[in-house]
């Protein structure tokens, strides 16, 4: 469950876009992208006999064996599954990483998918997903740290030309926890999968606390922006 503090936002849109796009859940669709918590996700209701996995290597990963298990739906399956690689350490069996994508063969069924609502005239047809997944150890507990997920799409409008391409993606990272002072809150200040973040966030905006230089570039690692701004942030709390 997540409950949203503190927000900002930054808007580039031009005159000349004729759609604006707009993804559910924010924060709550990365943290379902947990599989260690949410398996039944990935691997659809935990039905393991539509996939095929096999042992593709074993690698050193911070100098930790890893197991590397890829895995793919069975040709047999014609609706859209997830496929991968998984990164598991040799001695615990906890999932350091997954890696995967949606299997998109079939377009039509994997639009219904992703797609809410949509003006009348124009169909989306999904050219590429990807997700990452971290899990970092703490205390002798593996728990998800970092989630990113991307969505490459294309809008094709009857009676035009041209198409017209967009990008949707999102990270979390997870830079702090407390486990002892915990209260629950009420449902009616969750964030829920069907709000937008871009909408949500005009009401919890704080100049004070974000300050004029932490902003993260595009294409600025997040990491590397944690490193830089995750103590004054935590200072400011």
């Amino acid at each position: 469950r997540i409950k949203l503090f503190k927000a900002r936002q930054g808007l580039n849109v031009r005159k000349a876009d004729t759609l604006g796009v707009k993804l559910q859940g924010g924060p709550s669709v990365s943290l379902m992208l947990d599989v260690a918590k949410n398996p039944h996700l990935l691997f659809y209701e935990l039905e393991l006999d539509l996939y095929e996995f096999t042992i593709i290597d074993v690698v050193s990963a911070n100098n930790i064996k890893t197991y590397v298990i890829g895995f793919t739906q069975n040709q047999d399956i014609k609706e859209p599954l997830y496929q991968g690689r998984i990164y598991i350490n040799a001695d615990n069996y906890a999932i350091i990483q997954a890696q995967f994508n949606l299997n998109l063969v079939n377009k039509a069924a994997a639009e219904k998918l992703f797609v809410r609502r949509k003006p009348i005239g124009v169909n989306f047809v999904p050219v590429s997903t990807s997700y990452l997944v971290n899990f970092n150890e703490r205390d002798g507990i593996y728990s998800l740290s970092y989630a990113r997920n991307e969505l490459n799409f294309k809008a094709i409008w009857k009676r035009r030309l041209f198409n017209t391409r967009y990008s949707i993606t999102g990270e979390l990272a997870i830079t702090d926890k407390d486990s002892e002072h915990v209260t629950k809150f009420s449902k009616s200040d969750t964030f829920k999968t069907t709000d937008i973040l871009a909408e949500t966030a005009v009401a919890f905006t704080d100049d004070n606390f974000w300050g004029e230089y932490n902003t993260i570039k595009p294409e600025e690692s997040i990491d590397e922006a944690i490193r830089k701004y995750g103590k004054r942030l935590k200072r400011n709390k």
